[in-house]
């Protein structure tokens, strides 16, 4: 079952959310399965203490305050999928940097831009932006189909970067900017929300990739 808490701001949507988990954990349903706050990042630490303050230590660590970092991170140690070489920024621009230069034959708008630092980082902008909206470079190369002119070739030749650049990154590294994407492919597979039940609270917006998530809990 969905719950929704709707209301503008200062109408105490988390108080009723803090309330509803405190009367979860404490209720004598037989069998029932654990608790689960999902928040965000910033958010943890803040929510932990209030727990502890409502439920005490013993009863406050039954339940599982996490972001949706923490989520993969959980189930990616449940079922294995942490073992890699971790990706960070400088290696990010030096795969782009590479994937540039690697397609630069194929460019014709972005041809004289491959060797400038500061369009490196703007493209390393982009794909950040894609896997926030779980955007694959075949789908821009399916939208230029639909498009003219000047936009059509900008949205191929950026397809053309982005593959180029998934092609490299894909033979040695784990990129942690997937790690909702592969978590949303592979919850099915996790036991950790068997039974339980998941308040969400905090949030203004959810990205693409959070919303496949969240769709993974609710099934």
């Amino acid at each position: 079952m969905l719950q929704l808490l709707l209301g503008r701001a200062g109408t105490g949507k988390t108080e009723e959310t803090y309330r509803l988990l405190t009367d979860e954990v404490w209720s004598d349903v037989p069998d029932k399965g654990s608790c689960i706050l999902l928040v965000p990042e910033q958010f943890s630490f803040e929510s932990e203490r209030t727990l502890l303050e409502r439920l005490g230590p013993r009863m406050a660590s039954g339940v599982l305050v996490l972001s949706f970092t923490r989520l993969a991170d959980t189930i990616f140690r449940e079922l294995g999928g942490l073992a890699g070489r971790r990706m960070d920024d400088p290696t990010r621009a030096l795969l782009m940097s590479q994937a540039l230069e690697q397609v630069s034959h194929h460019l014709t708008l972005y041809r004289r831009h491959t060797a400038n630092p500061e369009y490196i980082q703007f493209m390393l902008s982009l794909l950040s932006e894609c896997k926030q909206c779980a955007i694959r470079p075949e789908q821009l190369e399916e939208a230029a189909g639909g498009l003219d002119g000047t936009l059509r070739d900008k949205c191929r030749e950026l397809s053309l970067i982005l593959e180029a650049y998934e092609a490299l990154a894909s033979q040695s590294y784990l990129d942690p900017l997937d790690d909702l994407t592969r978590l949303a492919q592979r919850m099915g597979e996790s036991h950790l929300l068997d039974g339980a039940t998941v308040f969400v609270d905090g949030f203004k917006g959810f990205t693409q990739q959070e919303l496949q998530v969240l769709a993974g809990i609710f099934r």
